[in-house]
């Protein structure tokens, strides 16, 4: 029974002639099967020249492997990149599909207004904005690397200024 160890150690060493010989080539493939930018086509590429390194497939079949993988990979940074929006600057964020009634595009407008009105800090801003996308908080420390504590103060401190914002605007109503 042959050494998985073994036949690893064998590959090392090719990684250089692989990479010159594919690397082109799996950039365009990926181009071409996924609709994405460029830096999401370039982090997908990188992530399997890494993944490449990590489990030491079979070289016969390396670039078959890496465009599969470069796909997928491109799939899914696409995907994270459209389930998130900017919630700065003078643009409203395209959150809303413009098919939608009226009504939900005006609640889309107000919270917009009381996020800048409640003067958050971009960590504060960016997690109520994927708080609003439908992630959960252990999905969210993941994402942006901070621990659940953080995320649990950074949410909690959000949503008091918040509270006080709608608390102020039915006060100036009535």
């Amino acid at each position: 029974m042959p050494n998985p160890t073994r036949a690893a150690a064998a590959h090392y060493g090719e990684e250089t002639q692989l990479f010159e010989r594919h690397a082109a080539a799996l950039r365009v493939t990926v181009v071409r099967a996924v609709r994405t930018s460029s830096a999401n086509v370039e982090d997908a590429c990188a992530f399997a020249w890494l993944q490449l390194l990590r489990c030491q497939s079979a070289r016969e079949h390396a670039f078959s492997w890496l465009c599969t993988t470069a796909i997928r990979e491109a799939v899914k940074l696409d995907r994270r990149g459209k389930r998130t929006a900017s919630l700065e600057g003078d643009e409203l964020p395209s959150l809303v599909d413009h098919r939608h009634d009226l009504d939900r595009r005006i609640d889309v407008l107000f919270a917009r207004e009381a996020i800048t009105a409640a003067r958050l800090r971009p960590r504060e801003s960016r997690l109520v904005g994927l708080r609003v996308c439908g992630y959960d908080r252990s999905s969210m420390a993941e994402l942006t690397g901070e621990s659940k504590r953080t995320v649990d103060r950074q949410l909690g401190r959000a949503q008091r200024k918040l509270a006080a914002v709608r608390l102020a605007q039915k006060e100036a109503i009535r």
